[in-house]
């Protein structure tokens, strides 16, 4: 083959994707019948969705751009839950996030049980992804319920399929592996590629707990129906597991030739994700033979591979930051649309109601027996009237505090992400201060990002319960803290009466993240047991006194002198201040904190 005709080669391969949905588009468009034709685009969008995900959301989008068009409610929903899977397939997470809301608002409007089902099915996939279990969960329990209640034995599996998942991330196998066998008896189509994926993911329940033999029973299912199959991600993903499980029992020629027969597929596919895990697996296998040559071979080329997709990944997320930011812009412009919607109908209905009294008036002077119908007529539709106003006030109002709960949402998740890019900047710091700094940063943005967490999964939107929240936060700094060595006994003592703003929640949550944080670090020692003890003192109607003690050596002298504080007692000081609260320190056994305050 000639440079010339490899370049057209190339070329051609580029545009194809783009050149058969322009194509597709034309044919169903030009069908006469636009159900068929958005129903076509789904199919479509589904065929294409493990071999080309990228195509298949091209087929996705235009499907729910279409269906928009025409205003058919049933083909919107099926659009936009076919949307937000493929936006999940191509790490669009947060995006698909939006897309569901939006498909969970058109499904409950609809009223039918079966849609909403299967849309709350795709939310639990979405917030599995996004590893919010208690949503995911929430959601999978919900639709369930109507999937068996209508005996829906394929809506049952993949339910239960789905909350294994959730249950394995999470390590708790019971549930995960009671949730798996129940999707395997429900399944209904044997032949089925999804089942294949489901005992692949019992063979790594399995082998997590430990029982390699039921391991390899359910790998090898899953590699049997593969085999009838194109060479595929899944295949590839099979050989891998078994690659693991020969050398956890230490059967290190199984393992390697399994991963080679991996490394070979993804190859093969073109996928350097698995290219990446088979190269990890060949590495982990040579290290474990002790032989440092093949293992320093095999790593090498997986961190090349590794690093190039984490560089692809960071661009993604950086993307999906930006879409998010022109949602929200965008769903500024709708409200405001509304609004001077709403302005222009008050300002009608007001017309109406002057020309209904002028009218009134003139019959009155011509038949009081006619006015005094005609009044009763009025008063009978002022009254609809005004309870069909009523009706829309509270709708309107329970739309604002679901879009205030997703903001919060929207703003924990972005909090998140600018967590995991630090993190990412950490690995690549040497210097000890540099990383030290960005632990402390990442551990005030978790503090904030908690409140957001609080706020939306909270009934009262205004309100965060600050005893569940210093649960929490004490939990999630004891895990960064951790160390075997060290026994720490917490003691929180918050009334579980006490909710507070996000202003002053926010400050306090700081403020007790910086305190215990130098407890962990400098008050605590091994061959001792430590204490730390966090309660919360209502002094009088609306005062409070938070107190964070431990049973450490206390601070230096030179600091209960003033001569000397860090940045995090600046920090603590001035956000004390913020909420016009007062801070004092004292030697009881420890040190000893204490911030007076009022709401």
């Amino acid at each position: 083959m000639t440079k010339k005709l490899k370049y057209y080669f190339v070329l051609i391969m580029v545009l194809w994707p783009f050149l058969s949905v322009f194509s597709q588009n034309i044919a169903l468009n030009h069908t006469g019948n636009k159900v068929d034709s958005i129903t076509k685009f789904i199919k479509l969008s589904e065929q294409y969705r493990f071999t080309n995900p990228k195509q298949g959301l091209i087929y996705a989008k235009q499907a729910l751009k279409n269906s928009v068009l025409i205003q058919d409610t049933t083909l919107m929903i099926k659009s936009a839950n076919r949307l937000a899977i493929l936006q999940k397939e191509n790490s669009a997470i947060n995006t698909a996030l939006g897309t569901i809301i939006t498909a969970l608002s058109w499904a409950k409007k609809s009223g039918n049980d079966s849609v909403i089902a299967n849309t709350e099915l795709v939310a639990g996939h979405i917030y599995s992804s996004l590893n919010n279990a208690e949503e995911a969960i929430d959601y999978y329990k919900s639709c369930l319920a109507t999937f068996n209640k209508k005996a829906d034995s394929s809506g049952i599996s993949y339910t239960y399929s789905g909350m294994g998942i959730v249950y394995y991330d999470n390590q708790l196998y019971d549930k995960a592996l009671t949730s798996y066998l129940n999707a395997e008896k429900y399944w209904v189509d044997s032949e089925s590629a999804l089942k294949a994926d489901l005992w692949n993911n019992i063979g790594a329940l399995y082998t997590d707990m430990k029982d390699y033999k039921t391991a390899q029973y359910y790998y090898n299912k899953a590699l049997m129906h593969y085999h009838t199959k194109e060479p595929s991600s899944e295949m590839s993903m099979v050989y891998c597991n078994l690659g693991e499980l020969a050398r956890f029992q230490h059967q290190f020629g199984e393992s390697n030739n399994f991963y080679l027969q991996s490394l070979k597929i993804g190859k093969e596919i073109k996928s350097p994700t698995e290219i990446m895990w088979a190269y990890e697996g060949l590495y982990q296998t040579a290290k474990a033979e002790q032989k440092p040559n093949n293992a320093l071979k095999y790593h090498e080329r997986f961190t090349t591979i590794k690093d190039s997709l984490d560089r692809i990944q960071n661009k993604k997320e950086v993307l999906e930051v930006e879409t998010l930011y022109h949602q929200e812009e965008n769903l500024k412009k709708i409200k405001e649309q509304q609004l001077k919607i709403a302005k222009t109908e008050r300002v009608v209905e007001v017309e109406k109601f002057k020309n209904i009294i002028f009218i009134s008036f003139s019959v009155f002077i011509l038949a009081i027996l006619i006015l005094g119908v005609i009044l009763y007529i009025k008063s009978r539709n002022l009254g609809k009237l005004l309870l069909q106003q009523k009706n829309t006030i509270e709708e309107s109002l329970k739309e604002k505090e679901v879009l205030l709960k997703e903001i919060h949402h929207r703003v924990k998740n972005n909090l998140q992400i600018i967590s995991s890019l630090l993190n990412l900047q950490r690995n690549s710091v040497e210097d000890k201060q540099s990383a030290y700094i960005i632990d402390e940063t990442q551990n005030r943005i978790k503090a904030i990002a908690l409140v957001h967490q609080k706020l939306y999964q909270s009934h009262n939107i205004g309100k965060i319960n600050f005893s569940h929240y210093l649960q929490e936060l004490v939990e999630e700094q004891a895990a960064v803290f951790f160390d075997k060595d060290k026994i720490i006994k917490k003691i929180i003592d918050v009334p579980e009466t006490v909710n507070l703003n996000i202003d002053v929640a926010v400050s306090l949550g700081l403020i007790t993240s910086e305190l215990i944080t130098n407890a962990f670090k400098y008050a605590f020692n091994s061959g001792k047991e430590n204490i730390l003890n966090i309660s919360l003192i209502e002094e009088g109607k609306g005062s409070y006194k938070l107190i964070i003690k431990d049973n450490g050596e206390g601070l230096p002298l030179e600091f209960e002198k003033g001569e000397k504080e860090s940045l995090g007692m600046d920090l603590v000081k001035i956000l004390a201040d913020q909420i016009k609260g007062s801070l004092t320190y004292q030697f009881n056994d420890g040190a000893e904190f204490a911030v007076s305050f009022s709401v």
